[in-house]
This record gives structure tokens, sequence and C-alpha cells, in this order.
């Protein structure tokens, strides 16, 4: 287009949506620019887009003429804050959005497939793909997808620059590679409500058969349940976890414990470790840098073993405690699960082209777990894709334990969360606990007995306990509730639940969950004392449901059974001392 001039007095925003409503202009085209401060008088070509950009800011601000990503505009906004008075900032800021949504509606930022054609060329090498496609691995097959969309790509390098402005924008954020892929190359693996995975070889451009119809319409309708309930139940989880550690504070600087926690760390473990204490030739070291520790079987300081009675020691909680400013760490690793379960969950609805598929291999997951292995194998044959029975067990279900996403019922099979409890023996039982962070089939067995509202699974000789051949990795609420709410009764090692726990919030400090854990562990002769305080013998494991009621009645009244908080804050605890959160629910009350 011929470069236009105006001088600066011309240019507002009324000239720019008055240029740009004009046959055949686009938001690209180049005009020339020119301001007396901003150019110093010099004319700079600028497009209509960035020209109008300027135009929303006072003629005191700085002239903008590069890429504004999210990023650098909350710099922008920021600098406005800073520079003028409240109430012109705010005014500013206003004018932005709805100067924004104006243009928006002028000059949206969509693309369809029409503006683009394939060569002949990469059209035929796609169609054998999708032709070919069942006969492909899953890494062959995300292999050969993004080699495609990356061939694609380059072709759409040589379109004009509206095209790739759009395909490319950070402000969009919709029409990045994966979507592409799908809309060009092929759908790809997908994932229903019940975590059965499927392929959709064909392209949105090509046209779905009825099943593949449904298959998507099931994909759909799993993304619609993360929205809504999966998002809900780990928010009132956590809710539950706040409720559950409000008692616990910072104490004494070092608790002087010998007993140290002892992990492996990879890479993604290594960023949780930072700030902790690690034992290094007798002597504690504070970990500073991930290249310290990774791929290491390290010893630190942690709350599972501290000796403080009254909280966490700030030696085995780590270098964070100097940042807090104040001492409720429980209350803070309530928060930290709350953000880091919601935070994932709503991160499904957009997972895309990203979906990871993870083959099973029970025989490495046993190995490398807690459970005492050739004393499983001699009750248990151990198949890479099943557990099979060698001699009499028994799985007992509660469904009052579950939802209706973590417990689903077929005719031959239950769906469950992997973390099972297992029963060998019934006058002596030893119980094992598969620590599995993700949902199996729990497959009926001949005998079921129920007991009450118990169901009870007892498996013979030759009958297939567990079954699963590849699931889709992601976070697995109904996992992390069964954790938290105590299910895992039989559990006696807390390392065994943080290694679950690390699965499926990996980016959480370990220190929150090691406190939450640590809280969870109670003596069996007296539920109030924590049973890292006796090394955990006789431990018991007590949700975060039921916590409150043991160790305060005025935070049990949160819960469902308020006469039994309140028979125990009469009769038990009625000197007792209360936590931040208490005194905040007498005070609203009394407020009432």
């Amino acid at each position: 287009m011929t470069t236009k001039s105006h001088l600066m007095s011309n240019w507002n925003l009324e000239k720019v949506y008055e240029e740009l409503a004009k046959d055949g202009v686009r938001i690209f085209d180049k005009y020339s620019y020119v301001h007396p401060t901003k150019t110093d008088n010099k004319s700079v070509r600028l497009s209509l887009g960035r020209i109008w950009f300027n135009c929303l800011f006072p003629q005191d601000f700085d002239f903008v003429n590069e890429k504004i990503p999210k990023s650098e505009l909350d710099k922008i906004f920021s600098k406005i804050a800073n520079k003028y008075p409240p109430a012109k900032a705010a005014e500013i800021l206003n004018r932005v959005q709805v100067e924004a949504f104006k243009m928006a509606t002028l000059e949206p930022r969509s693309m369809s497939t029409e503006m683009f054609e394939p060569s002949e060329e990469w059209t035929a090498k796609q169609q054998e793909f999708v032709n070919n496609a069942d006969d492909l691995t899953d890494k062959q097959y995300a292999k050969k997808k993004s080699d495609l969309i990356d061939e694609l790509e380059k072709e759409m390098l040589s379109l004009d620059v509206p095209f790739m402005e759009v395909l490319n924008s950070e402000a969009t954020g919709k029409m990045n590679k994966g979507t592409w892929s799908m809309i060009s190359v092929s759908k790809g693996t997908t994932a229903d409500i019940e975590g059965n995975v499927s392929r959709v070889n064909k392209s949105l451009n090509d046209g779905y058969d009825i099943r593949e119809y449904y298959t998507c319409a099931a994909e759909a309708r799993n993304s619609f349940y993360v929205k809504s309930t999966a998002v809900r139940d780990p928010g009132y989880m956590a809710r539950k976890v706040v409720m559950a550690c409000a008692n616990i504070k910072l104490s004494e600087d070092d608790c002087k414990s010998t007993k140290y926690l002892e992990i492996f760390v990879d890479k993604g473990r290594a960023k949780t470790l930072l700030g902790r204490y690690q034992l290094v030739k007798g002597k504690l070291k504070l970990i500073e840098s991930i290249d310290e520790i990774v791929g290491q079987k390290i010893k630190i300081r942690s709350p599972f073993y501290c000796k403080s009675k009254n909280g966490i020691c700030k030696t085995c909680y780590g270098e964070l405690s100097t940042k807090l400013e104040n001492k409720n760490i429980g209350i803070l690793a309530g928060g930290a699960v709350n953000d880091s379960l919601v935070n994932s969950m709503m991160k499904m609805k957009h997972l895309a082209d990203k979906i990871q598929i993870v083959d099973v291999d029970f025989v490495k997951l046993i190995k490398a777990s807690t459970i005492a292995g050739p004393e499983l194998s001699a009750i248990v044959k151990i198949e890479p894709h099943q557990l099979i029975a060698k001699d009499d067990l028994i799985i007992s279900i509660d469904p009052h334990e579950y939802n209706e996403k973590t417990l689903v019922e077929y005719s031959d099979k239950y769906l469950v969360p992997g973390f099972v409890t297992m029963q060998y023996g019934e006058t002596e039982p030893v119980f094992y606990n598969f620590p599995f962070n993700f949902d199996v089939d729990l497959i009926k067995p001949d005998n079921i007995r129920m007991n009450r509202r118990i169901i009870n699974l007892h498996y013979s000789a030759g009958e297939v306990i567990i079954q699963k051949d590849k699931y889709i990795k992601t976070v697995n609420p109904g996992i992390v509730i069964k954790i938290l709410d105590g299910q895992c009764r039989f559990t006696s090692d807390p390392k065994l639940l943080l290694d679950m726990l690390i699965s499926e919030l990996g980016k959480t400090d370990s220190c929150h969950l090691e406190i939450i854990i640590a809280n969870m562990f109670r003596s069996e002769k007296d539920n109030k004392i924590p049973a890292r305080l006796n090394n955990y013998k006789d431990a018991i494991v007590i949700g975060c449901k039921q916590l409150p009621h043991i160790q305060s009645w005025v935070t049990g009244l949160a819960f469902e059974n308020v006469n039994k908080s309140v028979t125990k804050g009469l009769v038990d605890q009625s000197d007792a001392e209360m936590n931040p959160i208490e005194k905040i629910l007498i005070r609203e009350q009394y407020r009432k």
C-alpha cells in the first residue's frame, strides 16, 4: 500500500478507525507518523495498528514501536500506574480496555483454513499418514504428526505477513501448532471421561465419520467435566487440608532431629527441594542450586521427622521460613495444594497436542516402589499389564470413600484410582498398597461379598486382580483426594504418600506436602499426638476431613458433624488454644 503522510495532530483514535473502515485498508498497512517529542518531529513509518496503540496513551507517554506481547503489556501498565495519579491511571487503563474491545470488533484476529491451501505434495503425505496411522506405535505416530505440521509451517512462511501475524499472535493464543495440527493434519490422541485412550487419525478438514465424531464428543464431555467437577473437588479438598493443618506453626530454630528423609532427586523434583538442609559429610548444608542434587540420592531434614512438639522447626522446614511474614505454615501448605491442584486441573482443558501417553509396566512400577517385591511376588503374579492372584486375596471397597468419577462400576470391573489396598490373610492379615498414580481396572472376581456398605472382592488363584495397558499422564484428582482423605489407612511409610503426591503435584514445594502428610500420621494410642514424635511406631493415618474434629472443636464446626464438634469442645477441649482460623470463625460469629 502507498505510504500516507499525516501530521500527529491529525492522528487520533477516530482517525485510525476512519482509515481502517476504508476498503482494502488493513491494520498492518504502513503510514507516516510524526510527533514533536516521541519522534523528534521526524516522520516514522508505522503500521496502522501501532499508530492506534500509541494513540491510546497520553502525549507524554513513551513511544512504542515494537511488538508488544502480554508480558510487555504488563510492564506498560505498571509504568502507567507509577507515572500518573491513581485517578488518571485508572482513566487511561479503562480507555485501553474500551478501545481494545472496539478494535477487536473492527479488525478481529481470526483466520480460516480457506486462507491457505497446502501443496499437493504435502497433502499426499498427510493422506498417507492417515491411511497408515493405525499401524504406528504411539511414539511413531507423535513423531510423524509433528514432522507433518513442521513441513506445513514451512509452506505457510511463504504467505504474506497478515496470515503469519495471526498464526503466531500471542494475543489470540489459540492458533498454535497443536491447534493447527488438529485442523489440518490429525485430531490425534483423545481421552474420554473414563480414561479410555483413543485415536482420531483424520483432521477436521478431512471430516469425521460417525465413530470419530462421537470419539471427539466424548473428549469434549471430559473437558466439560474437568471445567466443573474436577476443579470443584480439589478446591473443596484443599479447604479441608487448610482446616486440618491450621494448628501447625513454625517453632524453634532447630529441633536437633537425627533422622533424615532419604530421596532420589530427578530434574522434576529438584526445584521443590531448594532451600532445604541436606546432610553432607556429617554436616547440614543448604541446597542453593538444583545442580547440587540432580541425579543424586540425598538425605534432608524434613517435617516428617521433626522432634518439635509445638510445630515444625525452621531447620526441618527449610530456608523458606525466613521469607514468611507469619508462622502459620500449616495454612500456607493448604493454600499451596489448592493453587497446584486447581491450576493443574484447569490446564487439562488446554492439552491439545501435548497429550503424553504412558505405557504401563507393573513390573517396573512395583520394583521402583516401597512394596516388598519378593514378598508380593509370592502371592501375586506380576506382569507388565496385569496383576494375577496366586493365592486367596481380598480387596475391600467403601463406596462412600469415592465419588461418581473416582469409582465407576461396569459389569466386569471397577474403574478406580490406582492407590489400591490389598489384604492377604484373614486371621493375621498383611496389607499391601499399590501406589499407582493413574486409574486402573479392578477386575471383578467370581466371589463378591457385601458387608453392609463395604464391597469385599475375594480373589482366588488365577484370577486377574488389576490390569492397565496405558494412560494419559495428567493430574489425577482422584489419587490426591484419596490420599488426603486418609483412604490409605494401612500405610505405615509417609515417604510412600509423598512419592504419590510428588507425582501428582510435582511443582509444589516438597516441604508443604511433607507437613500435610506428617500431620495425617497419628499415634494410635492418642490421636492428638503426631506419629513423627515417636518415629511412626503404632501409627495410623487420619484423613484431613477428620483431623479438624480431633485437633479442635471450633475448626470442626466447619464440617458435617456439628454435634460431634460441640461435644468435643464442651467435654474434651474447653481449654484448648485456638488457631488463627478458629479466632476468625468466633469473631465473625460474634459480629453476626
